[in-house]
């Protein structure tokens, strides 16, 4: 069209146009005036522009059609057009502040296509700036939730469309290895790292920049940004399967054509040789890179092997630190363990591959007998040097327990309890160093003294205090309480409090017997030890978890006792349920866990099962717990819908509480429990799918039926609500089954439905329809075809019923026309939405 048409642009018709866009473009994001947390709600605030998205889009748009198009055509060229779109490009963003760049983050990709020079200086500039302006687009791109918005994806869209051009390709590159430094908020897809691998990626570069551009690239990156650099390499030569998402394109120049979507195989190998060349070099005396290196040592050929394995050499001598040595020797072993358990070569292969890096792996052994074992002890299960695939579990845990014992053994050997003491704080998880070291052979009076001069609060994150832990507990149940009573005893003496003798007592093994124990240390004790006990105790035999629930509930901890019987409420007994969910109510324990929604509907569902718990009980528990229940599983809380829609006097209260009297014209202040309890009923009646009369097989008993909704609407004209009565009943209506003729509604709902005095059931009937659609999903150019589907179902219902129920059929006839003048709608926007996509 700009071809065809660009003679016949004046002068003032392009003055005109730069006029207008420079204020337009250089508008504040009115949305940018509210807190971070309330933007994706601008249009609730009315922060929205004065210009529509699809102007500002159709603009843009123009400005890169006129840069691209402009140097070829007489008329623009004598106009200078690519000077003048450089001009505005220059004035909106060099110097720009964070505001300017977070109000033009969607339209930077087309700026950037019509003035790729301009936009990288601006960026360049504002990366050299003590506060980076540019950088607010990652730091304000926030949480990635629902209410979340990238900023900055525009920022890397824009980026990615000028990296196509070989001559655009280094700056790209350097631009987004100093933007990767800036963290990024949440977990989005989009950030600089990703962004820059695309440019590099061996078997899917996105830029048309040749093998050799891209290898001095790299050279220049690893000059000026080594530890980006690194990351960068680091990820080309991936030991895993690899996924790519294509890289945005420009959208009128061709500087993508023929590019980007492969590579010759020469090309690939000499990128992947490139990158891991340049891997060993930065690696070099380096131990974190090193690291990195041996993940990667089972692709690497003999040579690169070789290389690799070189580099540890300068760290086998004795000078070298023992922090150094325990991290590559760690990657070591992972290695070998990973070659020796799940490589499908066989034993004699393995061996004469393995055996540079196992001689290595004992060479690089660490001189501190504590740093040399604490790997043992990192984590439950570790991963040995040595082939345990195809042993039971109960064998590898017998090599990992021997494994532990020795180095416990040595440890003990050569620097006595103080050393152990001194290397629970060295472990990952010193847990596994007390329950090792139950297995020394240690006199009980030599322990408990131990336990007791180390000992301090008992503090749940001390190291010293799990391996106390792990070590009564590796005791068969007598010899650690009796060790416990005598820790006890000491610490009596020296003044411990109901607390602190509470706190020991809880790192004994949880039973019955431990339990019966603590019956005899007093009352304030008791308090303290179950108001300690943890909440993620999991007791299989049902006596035993009673008497864990019904303790907790004697210190007001019905949150925990719920926690701990979550994943089987049918081991408790249902009156206890109802309690803990009954106390929950009342506010015990405000502090305590929380159940997720899935489980409190089970917990409602166990209870609905119970013969012992009455109805009423169950209703008031179902009412107040369906906030809780989430989206979705409102159906769970089926006692009190089959309540509400077969107890007219119930529903009727809940109308009251929802709404005020129709005449009563005053505000009446509520409190925060009655907002509380109206919005609870708003939600009940709102997800409310169940009819009155319904029966066991789905259909509708007409008198039952019938009965209810005369009955409800007498009692809501006394307390003066009919009109919502009215309108909420119809919302119900509107999930009402299919007839037995195949039309739809069945018989009891239509019929009294098209009573003529219904017009406000009627009226609900049409808003329960549409809110009962829900959410829509379609294609950008789908147009209206869903919206005239379900005008064409409704108009064959209407027809239906035209000759019988002539006021049912009028609504449902008003509400496919409705759909219709929403397809064509649709058709519109559709329409708009084409040249966008």
């Amino acid at each position: 069209m700009l071809d065809l048409f660009a003679e016949r642009i004046t002068s003032d018709e392009l003055n005109r146009f730069f006029e207008l866009s420079l204020p337009i473009l250089a508008t504040p994001a009115p949305e940018l005036e509210l807190p971070n947390e309330q933007r994706y709600a601008a249009q609730i605030y009315n922060k929205v522009r004065p210009h529509s998205g699809l102007l500002l889009e159709s603009l843009c748009d123009s400005l890169i059609k006129l840069a691209v198009a402009g140097p070829q055509l007489t008329k623009l060229r004598d106009a200078h057009i690519e000077s003048r779109i450089n001009k505005l490009v220059r004035e909106l963003l060099y110097k720009a502040d964070g505001v300017r760049w977070l109000s033009l983050s969607s339209w930077l990709p087309s700026l950037a296509e019509a003035a790729p020079t301009c936009f990288l200086e601006a960026i360049e500039w504002s990366l050299q700036q003590p506060d980076i302006p540019v950088s607010r687009l990652i730091t304000e791109s926030g949480g990635s939730s629902f209410t979340g918005c990238c900023w900055h994806a525009g920022l890397l869209w824009a980026l990615e469309t000028l990296a196509w051009s070989p001559k655009q390709f280094p700056r790209v590159a350097l631009i987004l290895a100093k933007l990767a430094h800036v963290p990024i908020p949440g977990n989005w897809g989009n950030s600089p790292k990703k962004s820059l691998l695309g440019l590099f990626r061996s078997w899917l570069p996105q830029t048309a920049a040749s093998i050799e551009q891209r290898i001095a690239t790299l050279d220049m990156l690893i000059n000026k940004e080594p530890e980006i650099a690194f990351n960068l390499l680091d990820s080309l030569v991936n030991t895993y399967p690899d996924t790519a998402t294509p890289a945005s394109r420009p959208k009128w120049r061709n500087d993508d054509a023929g590019f980007g979507r492969g590579v010759t195989h020469e090309d690939y190998q000499k990128m992947q040789v490139a990158a891991a060349d340049r891997l060993l070099t930065l690696a070099a005396m380096q131990p974190l890179r090193i690291v990195c290196l041996l993940e990667k040592i089972s692709i690497f050929d003999e040579e690169y092997t070789e290389k690799t394995l070189d580099l540890l050499k300068p760290y086998a001598n004795q000078d070298a630190p023992d922090e150094d040595k325990e991290l590559i020797r760690n990657a070591l072993r992972c290695s070998i363990h990973r070659d020796r358990n799940y490589s499908d070569k066989d034993e004699e292969t393995l061996d004469k591959e393995l055996n540079v890096i196992e001689q290595l792996y004992q060479c690089l052994e660490p001189r501190d007998l504590l740093i040399r074992h604490r790997w043992l002890f990192a984590h439950a299960w570790p991963h040995i040097h040595q082939r345990v695939k195809g042993l039971n579990l109960d064998k590898q845990t017998e090599i990992v327990t021997q494994l532990r014992f020795d180095a416990i053994k040595e440890i003990h050997f050569a620097l006595g309890l103080d050393g152990i003491e001194k290397f629970t704080a060295l472990c990952g998880d010193s847990y596994w160093v007390g329950v090792t070291v139950a297995g020394l052979d240690i006199a009980e009076d030599k322990l408990v003294k131990w336990i007791f001069d180390k000992s301090g609060d008992f503090a749940a994150e001390n190291p010293f205090t799990r391996a106390v832990n792990g070590l009564l507990n590796r005791f068969d149940c007598s010899k650690a309480l009796t060790i416990t009573a005598s820790v006890i005893d000491l610490g009596k003496i020296s003044g411990w409090d109901a607390n602190t003798i509470a706190q020991f007592l809880l790192l004994a093994p949880l039973c019955i017997e431990a339990w019966k124990t603590v019956e005899n240390y007093g009352h304030e004790v008791i308090n303290a030890y179950w108001s300690a006990f943890p909440s993620t105790y999991w007791g299989r035999d049902e006596n035993t978890l009673d008497f864990v629930l019904q303790h907790l509930l004697a210190v007001n901890r019905p949150r925990s006792a719920l926690q701990i019987c979550q994943f089987d409420f049918h081991k408790s007994d249902a009156a206890l349920i109802a309690e803990m969910l009954e106390r929950f109510l009342h506010g015990e324990e405000s502090d305590g866990p929380l159940l997720d929604s899935y489980r409190i509907g089970e917990a409602l569902e166990y209870l609905q099962t119970s013969p012992i718990i009455n109805k009423a009980q169950l209703l008031r528990l179902e009412f107040a717990f369906f906030p809780a229940l989430g989206y979705g599983h409102e159906q769970q809380a089926k006692t009190l819908y089959e309540g509400i829609m077969s107890d007219p006097a119930l529903f009727t209260q809940l109308l009251c509480i929802l709404y005020k009297p129709l005449s009563d014209e005053h505000k009446h202040a509520l409190t925060e429990v009655e907002k509380a309890t109206a919005e609870t009923a708003w939600q009940v009646l709102r997800a409310c799918k169940r009819l009155p009369g319904l029966l066991t097989d789905g259909s509708i008993d007409p008198q039952i039926f019938t009965e209810f909704i005369d009955r409800t609407r007498e009692l809501c004209r006394a307390e003066d609500r009919l009109e919502v009565c009215d309108s909420t009943l119809g919302e119900i209506l509107a999930y009402a089954p299919q007839g037995q003729d195949n039309i739809w509604p069945c018989q009891p709902v239509r019929d009294y439905l098209d009573r003529n005095e219904l017009v406000g059931m009627r009226y609900g009937f049409l808003i329960g329809l549409r809110n009962k659609r829900g959410v829509t999903m379609r294609l950008p150019d789908e147009g209206g075809g869903q919206e005239r589907s379900l005008a064409d179902y409704y108009r064959q219902q209407a027809q239906a019923l035209s000759y019988t129920h002539i006021n049912l059929a009028a609504t449902l006839e008003n509400l496919a026309s409705d759909y219709e003048w929403d397809g064509q709608r649709e058709d519109v926007d559709a329409s708009l939405q084409k040249e966008r996509f």
